[in-house]
């Protein structure tokens, strides 16, 4: 059943046939205990760091096949199999951060998903929450970026950012429900 959908969410994205909530009902539905699988392999290589003027998120490889984004608030992670590909950058909320995932294709940054700790400020739906150092649980909202361009990219380019986008179920598989 998880394969049905992430594929299903993958075709969506694709198709752009789709508004926002149903996006929404997609991650729900990963949500209820679905799971990534299978996900394709990295093909090329992008640009890594972000060229904005936030700060990168330190990040570091982990032997279990994940890597960690380290936030004020506790760790986020997603697979080693795009450490490098992936980056990632941090704004400062009140009382919260928000945590972009991006990556670069021919010299443009396309949006992958925002994750949002606590603030008052959180796009998205709520994943789960995160236990930070202080002992405080904080709702951990997630925004899917907007794929309608991808147009510009050959099939293999715009799989492989949908692929890297579903990697956001290893990042909720490891939060807090």
């Amino acid at each position: 059943m998880a394969r049905i959908v992430k594929h299903t969410m993958r075709e969506m994205l694709r198709r752009q046939a789709v508004g926002l909530p149903a996006i929404a009902l997609a991650a729900a539905l990963l949500l209820a205990g679905c799971s990534a699988s299978g996900k394709p392999a990295a093909n090329g290589s992008a640009e890594s760091g972000a060229g904005s003027a936030q700060a990168d998120s330190a990040q570091e490889p982990l032997e279990s096949g994940k890597v960690a984004v380290n936030t004020p608030y506790g760790d986020l992670f997603y697979s080693d199999e795009w450490d490098g590909v992936i980056n990632t950058s941090q704004e400062e909320l009140d009382d919260g951060v928000r945590v972009a995932f991006t990556t670069d294709v021919d010299d443009t940054t396309y949006d992958l998903y925002t994750v949002t700790i606590g603030g008052t400020d959180a796009d998205g739906i709520l994943a789960g929450h995160l236990t930070g150092p202080d002992g405080k649980a904080r709702e951990v909202y997630i925004a899917v970026g907007d794929h309608s361009d991808l147009d510009k990219l050959d099939s293999a380019g715009q799989d492989r950012i949908y692929a890297m986008t579903d990697g956001v179920n290893v990042l909720i598989d490891n939060l807090e429900d």
